[in-house]
């Protein structure tokens, strides 16, 4: 139930119009069905475009009628439809909206906030009112003070619209996996290592990686004790490929273990931004619980091509390649030789590399 009386977080009406616009924007850039006309986004989407626009009302909330006429106006496919209509289809998608989109998704949109530098997180409501007269159903979305610490309010240099030439550091914060669902095998909560499916997948993985190996040492040896010169050559070749696959497919693994950090492996990569999506293993800063493995995918903003421009969005994570050998970075999709830089994961910060 919806606390009529609590008062909305001290924040003026521009703070409240900006955070509802940063948040629609989180849902359209970030989400891969923010562009859809499913109904339930549009819910979100009207809400947003209702706060920023009727700052005032947020405290009172909207009525059915108010946020279908604003989801109409969004694309949603609805003629002429009464209240009671309006309100059994509202509380449909209402009910998708919370268990397919938002749940799942609020520490992408509270790291999404905390980059902004807002200082405030988003919290959507709902009345649990029956219907009928005086006793009407409203809808809310209401900013609260961010719990911890308040982002530093000062301006870094991925704010500015314009290039930046001289920019030092950048700011990288985490988007939507493109993924299948059915390939996933981590939850978004993480996967705790020490949990019946990451001891699975540890002992079936490095089972996988000791055969492979013993396959190439068993193949070289005999290739050394054959008669023919060219047996030799063509054992050595054989398992020199056989140690290249493994590399290429559980390389990821080996590197997981040593820096925490890995580039996650071609089935858990989308077709289109390959490569970018990378696994971390988090740890339990009391120390109480085991580690987690995490599925993410990062982008910043270049602002050597202009933060809100061209490079909005722009540095995706990439392979150090030679001259990084063995670090991940970030890479300008507009400049990718040139404007490179580092990838903290622990602080989510990067530096100007080249």
């Amino acid at each position: 139930m919806v606390d009529r009386t609590q008062a909305d977080p001290a924040a003026d009406q521009d703070q409240v119009a900006r955070a509802a616009a940063v948040l629609e924007r989180i849902v359209v850039e970030d989400w891969p069905e923010g562009r859809s006309p499913r109904l339930p986004i549009l819910l979100l989407r009207a809400l947003c475009r209702l706060a920023g626009r009727q700052t005032e009302a947020v405290s009172e909330g909207w009525g059915v009628l108010e946020i279908a006429a604003m989801m109409q106006r969004l694309g949603a496919p609805w003629g002429n439809l009464d209240e009671a209509d309006v309100r059994q289809r509202l509380n449909s998608h209402w009910r998708t909206l919370q268990e397919a989109y938002w749940q799942s998704r609020q520490e992408h949109v509270r790291r999404r906030f905390a980059h902004e530098m807002l200082g405030l997180r988003p919290r959507i409501d709902k009345s649990d009112a029956g219907g009928g007269r005086g006793n009407t159903i409203r809808y809310f979305l209401r900013f609260e003070p961010m719990e911890g610490p308040a982002p530093s309010i000062v301006e870094t240099p991925t704010a500015h619209a314009n290039p930046v030439p001289n920019a030092p550091s950048i700011q990288y914060y985490p988007v939507e996996l493109q993924v299948p669902r059915l390939l996933r095998w981590i939850p978004e909560t993480g996967l705790r290592s020490r949990s019946p499916l990451g001891g699975l997948i540890a002992t079936l993985l490095t089972g996988i990686g000791v055969l492979v190996v013993l396959s190439a040492l068993i193949t070289f040896y005999l290739g050394l004790h054959s008669d023919s010169a060219g047996a030799a050559v063509q054992a050595l070749l054989q398992a020199l490929f056989l140690l290249g696959v493994l590399r290429l497919s559980l390389g990821w693994w080996w590197d997981l273990a040593q820096n925490n950090l890995a580039r996650a492996p071609l089935w858990w990569q989308s077709f289109t931004d390959f490569g970018d999506t990378v696994i971390e293993r988090r740890f339990d800063p009391t120390g109480l619980s085991a580690s987690r493995l995490h599925l993410v995918r990062y982008v910043a903003d270049c602002p050597r091509c202009g933060a809100e421009g061209q490079g909005r969005s722009a540095v995706r994570l990439a392979s150090g390649r030679l001259e990084f050998w063995g670090r991940i970075v970030g890479r300008c999709r507009n400049v990718p030789n040139e404007h490179v830089w580092s990838f903290d994961h622990g602080t989510g910060q990067g530096r100007f590399l080249r």
